[in-house]
């Protein structure tokens, strides 16, 4: 045989053991396609996630009044206190009265409460301390007084006719009436047991 043909033969054999091996099965320990990572985070809610806070809504009717400005006088009204009885303005004529409109689901009230049972006994009865809760049921209010020990006198305006007539828009509100029932300050806030002294005094 001619050289050339052995090498022919030698060139096309080595050919035919190349796509042989090339064809076979892929190799393992590769790494696939899929990813592994990269999935949309969830929210997991656990001991130290925070709970949102409802907001509470706004009970009718909304207030159609200015309140008493210094120097007016205050606006009569007539209340159920928690042990059934009816408490009017009247009732604290030639005594100063500290008037407070509270609610037992705001924040600020239930912050503000320990510091008119302060006042209510430190001060009474030189100084009358009556809170108007208003828009919430009995039963509410005198479970919440129950829980938290207070026992300062609480009237309440479950219809908002009262806190309406006094023009109150946001919780706590205060007012220094003096013994005349003229209003001597007003304020929209909750306030220390020092403020609220001083204030005391313009009334007494």
């Amino acid at each position: 045989m001619r050289p050339q043909w052995v090498l022919l033969f030698f060139c096309m054999g080595g050919l035919l053991l190349l796509a042989a091996c090339s064809a076979g099965p892929a190799p393992t320990g590769v790494a696939t396609s899929t990813p592994t990572s990269g999935l949309a985070p969830t929210l997991a809610v656990g001991p130290g996630t925070p709970t949102p806070v409802p907001t509470p809504t706004a009970l009718p009717p909304q207030p159609t009044n200015k309140p008493p400005i210094k120097g007016a006088a205050a606006r009569d009204f007539s209340v159920k206190g928690l042990d059934g009885k009816t408490v009017t303005l009247g009732q604290f004529n030639g005594k100063p009265l500290y008037l407070v409109f509270c609610v037992t689901w705001a924040e600020a009230c239930q912050k503000f409460y320990p510091v008119l049972q302060s006042v209510y006994e430190k001060r009474s009865p030189d100084i009358q301390v009556l809170v108007i809760d208003f828009g919430e049921q009995q039963s509410v209010v005198k479970d919440y007084m129950a829980f938290r020990k207070l026992t300062l006198p609480t009237a309440l305006d479950a219809e908002q006719r009262v806190s309406a007539g006094y023009g109150v828009f946001a919780v706590p509100t205060n007012f220094f009436i003096d013994k005349d029932g003229v209003v001597q300050h007003y304020e929209v806030t909750a306030l220390s047991e020092d403020e609220i002294g001083n204030f005391l005094k313009t009334v007494q």
